[in-house]
């Protein structure tokens, strides 16, 4: 892909970028990555059809967090709306932070 083609897509940058914060923190949290199969074919495989498994010793806000940056309609997924990186920031998994 052409850099200008990549500056000028900035939605899908925005989607790449929540696809990664997600297996980032899905990873740095449960120690595990969120699909994972034999070979690659699988783990596509499971990425575009398997449920998400959550670990039982997730906290509900961290669960909350995990289902709502994993969905599978990039449009439903948290940060995705216009208020994108705030829109995750307000998630009650933040609540402790102040961003200020």
């Amino acid at each position: 892909m052409k850099p200008h083609n990549i500056t000028c897509n900035l939605p899908f940058i925005r989607r790449v970028l929540t696809v990664s914060y997600s297996v980032f923190q899905f990873e740095m949290l449960t120690g595990s990555l969120p699909f994972q199969g034999k070979d690659r074919k699988e783990t596509m495989a499971l990425i575009l059809k398997a449920k998400l498994g959550m670990p039982q010793f997730l906290s509900p806000e961290v669960q909350s967090l995990l289902r709502a940056l994993f969905k599978r309609n990039p449009a439903n997924r948290l940060g995705a709306g216009p208020d994108g990186v705030e829109e995750i920031k307000r998630h009650r998994f933040f609540a402790s932070i102040d961003w200020n």
